[in-house]
């Protein structure tokens, strides 16, 4: 889980990293890059596409399914308040915050262009990511420590649910499965069958 929600914030930081160093340090770099038969403005425009292509793709494949793996060890009642702040909350107040944001710079700076305010702009990127890396690190630690949990009450309760039936449990965790349990309890063995060693009863 924690490479999937590293993956979004690091691919963002590079990507804007090459985009803003090719607007900002322009006629710094003009005469390296006119060596390669281009200018810093293609290079801007190549890396700023690759931005959106990049952050798309890594948004729908890694950041989505992590978000949405993150509440699997919640209680039901934390998960659906988790999701309506994150998703309902925090997804718009992010979205209209950028731009009030990138609308104070150009007045506090009474700017006539976006390229005056770049260098503040990719300085607020940099420490977005590193705070989106370190939060992800956390979250992973817990989020770790939460399923470790939860597998091992949900194991428990295959336990439970085993000596109700009356089936055999050996001192080596081993399970005999009955017909009566598997039609009551098909989901738990198709989550664990491969967590415990399971044995069918002898006739």
């Amino acid at each position: 889980w924690g490479v999937g929600a590293l993956f979004t914030p690091i691919i963002l930081a590079i990507t804007g990293i090459a985009f803003f160093a090719f607007v900002i340090f322009r006629d710094q770099l003009g005469g390296v890059v006119s060596m390669f038969g281009t200018t810093p403005l293609m290079l801007a425009v190549i890396f700023g596409m690759i931005q959106n292509v990049m952050s798309k793709a890594t948004k729908y494949s890694m950041f989505d399914p992590t978000k949405e793996m993150a509440y699997i060890p919640l209680d039901p009642e934390v998960k659906l308040k988790g999701k309506a702040a994150i998703d309902v909350v925090g997804a718009r107040l992010g979205k209209s915050g950028g731009s009030i944001f990138q609308q104070g710079l150009l007045v506090l700076f009474n700017a006539s262009s976006i390229l005056v305010v770049a260098p503040y702009i990719a300085v607020t990127l940099v420490v977005i990511a590193l705070a989106w890396v370190v939060a992800a690190r956390a979250l992973n630690k817990r989020f770790l420590a939460l399923t470790t949990e939860k597998d091992a009450e949900e194991a428990k309760s295959l336990y439970v649910s085993a000596t109700r039936y009356g089936l055999v449990v050996r001192r080596s965790p081993r399970l005999v499965i009955g017909p009566a349990f598997l039609k009551e309890n098909a989901g738990l063995f198709y989550c664990f069958h491969w967590t415990l060693p399971l044995e069918w009863p002898k006739k």
